[in-house]
């Protein structure tokens, strides 16, 4: 390859050299516009899906204090009308699973845990685990699970990747050109 390259023109190696320049630049850029895309995401993510849980946990206080299953059972249900949440599981004052939601068809990433978890917010493999309290008058009733996918990252990946590639292209094409 080095002799092909040293075999034309000063001007076509300089511009070779150019657009190769031009053409790094232009990944790493990308590379880190992708990277902050999948970090913000993934803070929206959290923010967003614990606001949720604790919405619906305030939901559930009646419910939950009155030992209502069916009735924690419709206010989960509500959860249908999101694209994000998998799966959720509330459980008792003593740990017990109390009610339940999952999304029909709902892949392997949606499996509810056998037992009440720490509150907080962490990341599975294949999804956004959070725990929420269930609090009434300061006193905790119970615990709301929410798993919430991550499928919508993995496509906002897959886009930038596509407008990268014709980004890319499209200015490799236009530098040779000109």
């Amino acid at each position: 390859m080095a002799r092909w390259f040293q075999n034309i023109s000063l001007k076509s190696q300089l511009s070779l050299v150019m657009v190769a320049t031009c053409s790094i630049v232009l990944m790493v850029a990308c590379a880190a516009l992708a990277i902050s895309e999948f970090i913000d995401y993934r803070q929206s993510l959290v923010r967003d899906t614990t606001v949720l849980g604790d919405v619906i946990a305030t939901n559930l206080q009646a419910a939950v204090s009155f030992q209502d299953a069916d009735g924690a059972e419709k206010v989960l249900a509500g959860l249908a009308a999101t694209d994000t949440v998998l799966s959720a599981r509330i459980f008792d004052q003593t740990g017990a699973p109390f009610a339940d939601f999952r999304i029909k068809d709902a892949p392997a990433a949606a499996t509810l845990p056998d037992h009440a978890g720490p509150v907080g917010a962490v990341f599975q493999p294949e999804r956004l685990q959070v725990v929420r309290p269930i609090l009434f008058d300061g006193k905790t009733l119970g615990t709301l699970h929410l798993n919430a996918s991550l499928h919508g990252i993995q496509e906002r990946m897959r886009l930038l990747a596509v407008i990268t590639a014709v980004v890319l292209s499209t200015s490799i094409a236009i530098a040779i050109l000109l």
